[in-house]
């Protein structure tokens, strides 16, 4: 093997300088390589991402439908986009087309099918949920009649005694981006909501007296009930109809967050 060796020798130059260049032409076809798969990634989340806007506008537009106006409120849709997977958003987003539709034909078949089907998406859905229990009652025909109707409404903890009163108020925006207050709010059991909530929502609470309160901002939960209109014209809650998100708390600052 002496011969082999004289030829490496006699070569060593030129074999470094292959080397090298097998080196130099393997980092180059690395770097392609990566770039390729960069371009990929950037062109991926793209299509996502325009996809994903795709989703989001529909639902903009399903806001001012029947059946789906007072579901979709600002503060909803935050929740949907930070909880569901955009395979989830867009299966949800059908479904609740499909819904609005149903409801404005009157459809109970059609409702009770996708009413199901939303909740196998998200089986903590208040809404949702309160409308199975009418659904499943066969009173649905109340809801079309005007005598049942779906409102949301809110619900927290409290101690007042004495000389005391107490007042909760929320801080929110309406439609056109405007700041709006409901309230004062002094039923802690279930209060309802005369207008639909923004995107950023804020509590406050207040207390005058010389009586004891104490206020505990984690009870606080937004949910939805069903009224039963009254012979005088009054709406009476059906409690046994009521529903609350688990997913809506009160964080720092007071905000309400999902």
């Amino acid at each position: 093997m002496g011969w082999l060796a004289d030829i490496l020798v006699a070569n060593k130059l030129w074999l470094q300088v292959v080397a090298l260049i097998a080196v130099i032409l393997g980092a180059s076809l690395q770097f392609v390589l990566s770039r390729v798969d960069v371009r990929e990634a950037q062109q991926a989340q793209q299509e996502t991402r325009k996809s994903y806007q795709a989703v989001l506008s529909r639902l903009e537009v399903l806001q001012s439908r029947e059946g789906t106006r007072l579901y979709l409120e600002d503060l909803r849709v935050e929740a949907l986009k930070k909880h569901l997977k955009e395979r989830q958003l867009t299966e949800l987003e059908s479904l609740l087309a499909d819904f609005s539709k149903a409801f404005q034909r009157k459809d109970v078949e059609a409702l009770n099918k996708t009413t199901d089907a939303v909740l196998k998406i998200i089986p903590t859905d208040p809404f949702f949920r309160v409308f199975k229990y009418v659904a499943t009652d066969r009173n649905l025909d109340l809801i079309f009649s005007g005598e049942l109707k779906t409102v949301q409404v809110i619900r927290w903890d409290w101690l007042v005694e004495g000389d005391e009163k107490a007042e909760l108020r929320l801080h929110t925006f309406d439609e056109a981006g405007n700041p709006l207050t409901l309230g004062p709010f002094t039923n802690n059991a279930m209060s309802v909501l005369s207008a639909p909530l923004g995107k950023s929502v804020k509590i406050e609470v207040r207390s005058t007296g010389t009586g004891r309160f104490k206020y505990y901002p984690r009870s606080f939960r937004i949910g939805w009930v069903v009224l039963h209109k009254q012979k005088d014209g009054s709406w009476q809650p059906l409690e046994n109809y009521a529903e609350y998100d688990p997913f809506f708390r009160v964080g720092l600052g007071g905000y309400v967050e999902s």
